[in-house]
This record gives C-alpha cells, sequence and structure tokens, in this order.
C-alpha cells in the first residue's frame, strides 16, 4: 500500500515484519512473480524491469524450502541455471566447482539431495542461485526449516559471503535476530506499509511506534503524556509518576499529547547506586532463570517492569528500587 524502496548496489537489506505484513509480497514483485495492481517502475541496474517476466531480470531467489531436484546429483542442481543460459561445459564446471567452494562444500559434487543434511541443502540452494551471478540476490526466511544452532551458524556465513560477493542482498524475515545480525539496513513492515525503515541499531535503539517498539522486544512499555519538553528531551507523566526520557517519534509533539514510554529490559538497573532521574521504588514479584541471563518481574507504579541481569546476582529481598537512564 503506496511502498516505495530502493536498495544500494551490494546493500543487505531485510525485508521484516510479521506473517501477512507484506515482505514475502514486496520479495515476489521483484522477482516478477507478483504483478502489483499499480506500479510507476521497478528498475534494476538502471534498467526498468517492470514488465519483464521472471525469467527476463537479472535476480535468483533462495527459498526456505531449499526447491532442489530430487533426482539431480548436488552439481547438477547447480548447474542447471546455466544450462538454461546455454553456458558451454567447460564455463558451467569452472562455475560450479567456484559456486561449491564459497558455499563450502567442494567434494559434494556427485552425492544426491537425499544424501545431505538440511544445512547442506541450503548450501546447495544458495550455490545454485550465485552460479549464474545474478544483479540482486533475494532470500524468502531461507534459514526457517534449520535448527537454532545451524541457523545462528548460517547467518555468519551468510553475512561473510555477502561481504566477499559484493551483490545487493534483499532478504525476507519475521526473525529480529537475524536481521539484526546480518543486515546493513531493515524495513520493518506493518499492514503492507513501511512502518519504520534504517541501520540495525537505529531500529533497535530508536523504535518511532510503539509497535516497533514490541517487534524489536522491548518488554517494557507504558502510556503517558508529555507535562514538559526541551528539544527531544521530555518530562512525562505515566500513572502518576514523573519519567525522564528521550523522544524518537516520527514528528515532534507539544504538552499534553499521548505518547509510550519504552525501556529495554536490560537497560533497567536493579538497587542503584545512587537516587538519580527515573529511579522508583518496587516489588520482586518473581525471577525467571534463562541461563546466559535472568529476568526479574517487578511490581511498580507503572505496572510490571522487567529487569534483565547478565550477572549472578540473587536478589532475595521483597522491597527493590529500579532505575534506568534517561537517555
Amino acid at each position: 500500500n503506496n511502498v516505495s524502496i530502493s536498495a544500494n548496489r551490494g546493500e543487505f537489506l531485510t525485508l521484516l515484519g510479521e506473517s501477512g505484513s507484506g515482505k514475502t509480497t514486496l520479495l515476489r514483485i521483484i522477482a516478477g512473480l507478483e504483478t502489483p495492481s499499480s506500479v510507476e517502475h521497478i528498475t534494476l541496474s538502471g534498467e526498468d524491469i517492470t514488465n519483464y517476466p521472471p525469467n527476463k531480470r537479472n535476480c535468483t531467489t533462495v527459498f526456505q524450502s531449499y526447491a532442489l531436484f530430487p533426482h539431480m546429483t548436488v552439481f547438477k542442481n547447480i548447474e542447471y541455471g546455466l544450462r538454461i543460459r546455454k553456458f558451454d561445459e567447460n564455463e558451467r564446471k569452472t562455475r560450479v566447482e567456484n559456486a561449491l567452494d564459497l558455499v563450502r562444500l567442494s567434494g559434494y559434487g556427485n552425492r544426491k539431495p537425499s544424501e545431505l543434511s538440511g544445512g547442506q541443502k541450503q548450501r546447495v540452494a544458495l550455490a545454485r542461485a550465485i552460479v549464474t551471478e545474478p544483479a540482486i540476490l533475494l532470500f524468502d526466511e531461507p534459514l526457517g526449516a534449520l535448527d537454532e544452532r545451524l541457523r545462528v551458524d548460517m547467518q555468519v556465513e551468510l553475512k561473510e559471503l555477502h561481504d566477499r560477493l559484493k551483490i545487493t542482498f534483499v532478504y525476507v524475515t519475521h526473525s529480529q535476530e537475524e536481521a539484526l545480525t546480518m543486515s546493513d539496513r531493515i524495513i520493518l513492515m506493518r499492514n503492507g506499509q513501511i512502518e519504520q525503515e534504517g541501520p540495525p541499531n537505529e531500529i533497535f535503539d530508536k523504535p518511532k511506534s510503539s509497535f516497533a517498539a514490541k517487534f524489536m522486544g522491548t518488554e517494557n512499555i507504558f502510556s503517558g503524556r508529555i507535562i514538559d519538553q526541551q528539544g527531544k528531551n521530555c518530562l512525562i507523566e505515566t500513572n502518576g509518576e514523573k519519567v525522564s526520557a528521550t523522544w524518537h517519534g516520527r514528528e515532534n509533539l507539544a504538552k499534553g499529547a499521548e505518547v509510550f514510554v519504552a525501556i529495554r529490559a536490560e537497560r533497567v538497573e536493579l538497587n542503584p547506586r545512587k537516587n538519580t532521574e527515573n529511579t522508583f521504588n518496587g516489588k520482586l514479584s518473581k525471577t525467571i532463570y534463562k541461563g546466559k541471563y535472568s529476568d526479574h518481574h517487578i511490581d511498580s507504579p507503572f505496572g510490571e517492569v522487567r529487569s534483565r541481569v547478565w550477572d549472578k546476582n540473587v536478589y532475595e529481598e521483597d522491597e527493590i528500587r529500579f532505575s534506568w537512564n534517561p537517555k
């Protein structure tokens, strides 16, 4: 719905959003697999490809389902696009071997897909996509079928592969972790529109709406209103308490405007040594051990506040103070 995007040459651009937000539809429009009801233009490397069919667009797609031919060897699967494009045999062999080397599958050319693990199949799909040297690589949630450990490893490999190839990647995912780990820029989508776009640290630390804050994993969100404002520095009243905060919204608001205050759990300090701005009293209601960290739930004037603590401190007292930096 009235979406306009561009990707720089060699950029890793991620389309992030929940199911039904429009990210896969947008990817399919770029690939030529969907025809938008209204479009001004779609250009690739400066060429207008709006009316080109998929096979005439210099881009390839990597799918979550791998989509490998089960009766073909790994070599034949990767070679297929080159054969369709009528490359000669020597060129095909050289390119396939280079692609196998890039995805760390040298020596696997004679195996069938049924003899490979999920991660190896995904690498074959990657090799098949890059062997034709497209101007742009499209990824439709390619790591969704992998287990967590393999998915984390593949994130690093994909980022390294992008750095080596210098090809534009457009990557679709609903995983905040994948988007933050690999992207140069993230476009967060909602209901067929762009909610926010920017580099990962900006999307993570400076959400422009309550939806963006919630989607990027901000645990503490409270409603309030502005009672004083000096530039980006605001004083907010929420549930009878005054909170100092920094404004990151789309447009500047006047006094009295209703806003949301968002604080990530890891920014909430327990039992601070000094009473500074944004220091409040509460009651520790429960602690949930998560292995690498513990989540402490506090009953407070704002409702429940969550604090994420990365050390082994045990907070056994009922009454507890907590604070966070207004910045």
